[in-house]
């Protein structure tokens, strides 16, 4: 049977056209007869919106000259300590350009064409003048206030070979793996040492790196009856304990189970590892990393290898929501002779959770070709 073009379409499209010109008929008809009405109402909405409780805004942040010039002395970060928490973030800024020339002159490998100065300085002095109220980029992402892990971490260094190494998403890591074919000839089997805390489940990142770097690999975690997540031998070992800033029984997180936590020097003296180096450490401890991280750094080191526990770091940074945290970490790691290398948002929590990655200046000029010092 032919097909009636007279035939309205389906859903009833040849009575639309009268019932939406009826429609704007009535709403016409209404207007007409209560417009001071309509005036009246739109009017009250406006005065309510305008009325209407938001939150305070914090006062922008304004020193008097005597605050300023005591942060101006400051030469290390230690020194910002007992601020309030804006104050004490200007004031590890306006830190960075000391300890930035303290370690040029004393230590060469700080000139390496891969560190990033004139950048460094950059953002310091940028972060030294960010208004207090400014709210993080990450506040449309995670729908709460600062998450100032994200906008205040920034890469200051160059790793020509970095690589993700595990899985993508919440197990793999960016790792500083030298250009040279193979990564394994930098590191010497016999001697050098994974320490990973925070495997739960997901083995990949470990097995990944041990299978490239063939390093003696230990893996950290006191999850409560959980497995070792992979077949253990005379260089792959598993070990039920947490990292913290102090020895002893603690609970796992806020309301969880007691579990063991022992500090970094008390680990390699139970794995009789003291005296030795660490090439990589990883932590994904939920949150832990603020406490068991501020040893590393809280005796500076001036910049260069002498006093170094570890040639990079690679941690899952947990909700960082005041400044002073991240930039304490940051210029204390700085102090400590470490430059971050990369970030991003973690895959399996992207609005909470940021990856971020330390090399040591020293380390990587003396290993990767293009970051040596020119002579």
């Amino acid at each position: 049977m032919a097909y009636d073009h007279s035939t309205p379409p389906l859903g009833g499209g040849g009575r639309s056209s009268s019932s939406g010109s009826s429609m704007l008929r009535t709403v016409r008809e209404f207007l007409a007869r209560h417009r001071l009405g309509v005036v009246i109402a739109v009017v009250v909405l406006f005065i309510i919106a305008l009325m209407w409780p938001s939150a305070p805004r914090p006062p922008p942040l304004v020193l008097d000259a005597g605050l300023q010039a005591r942060l101006e002395r400051a030469r290390s970060v230690a020194e910002c300590a007992g601020y309030p928490n804006a104050i004490a973030a200007r004031c590890a800024a306006l830190v960075v350009p000391h300890v930035l020339d303290a370690a040029l002159a004393a230590h060469a490998e700080w000139r390496s064409p891969c560190v990033a100065i004139d950048l460094i300085r950059a953002w310091a002095a940028a972060v030294a003048v960010l208004p207090i109220w400014d709210p993080s980029s990450r506040a449309p992402l995670n729908g709460e206030g600062g998450m100032w892990d994200w906008d205040m971490l920034l890469p200051l260094v160059r790793c020509p070979g970095e690589s993700r190494v595990g899985v993508p998403s919440d197990g793999g890591k960016w790792t500083c793996l030298p250009l040279r074919t193979p990564p394994a000839a930098t590191f010497d089997a016999a001697t050098c040492l994974i320490y990973s805390f925070g495997v739960s489940t997901d083995p990949s990142f470990e097995l990944a790196l041990h299978a490239r770097l063939g390093c003696e690999t230990h893996s950290f975690d006191p999850t409560p009856d959980l497995p070792p997540p992979y077949p253990t031998t005379s260089s792959m070992a598993f070990h039920a304990w947490g990292l913290s800033n102090r020895d002893g029984q603690a609970p796992l997180f806020d309301g969880g189970p007691t579990v063991q936590m022992y500090t970094l020097p008390t680990i390699m003296r139970r794995l009789t590892h003291t005296g030795r180096h660490v090439a990589v450490m990883k932590m994904d401890i939920e949150g832990s990393e603020w406490d068991a991280l501020a040893p590393f750094y809280a005796g500076g080191g001036g910049g260069g290898a002498a006093g170094q526990l570890f040639d990079q770091l690679l941690v899952e940074l947990h909700v960082a929501t005041d400044r002073w945290s991240i930039m304490h970490l940051v210029v204390g790691l700085l102090e400590a002779g470490y430059l971050p290398f990369h970030k991003e948002l973690n895959g399996g929590n992207p609005r909470h959770l940021t990856e971020a990655s330390w090399v040591s200046v020293a380390w990587l000029a003396a290993h990767e070709p293009a970051c040596a010092v020119p002579s």
